[in-house]
């Protein structure tokens, strides 16, 4: 049970990671687009 937590809790971890990369790079590219 604490093997399958500790796996979700890892999995939960690099959604947020790869949340966080995707709104940074739509922000570069939504900034480049508006200096551009």
């Amino acid at each position: 049970l604490s093997t399958t937590f500790s796996g979700k809790k890892k999995k939960g971890k690099l959604r947020k990671v790869w949340n966080g990369t995707k709104v940074v790079y739509n922000v570069a590219s939504w900034g480049a687009t508006a200096i551009g």
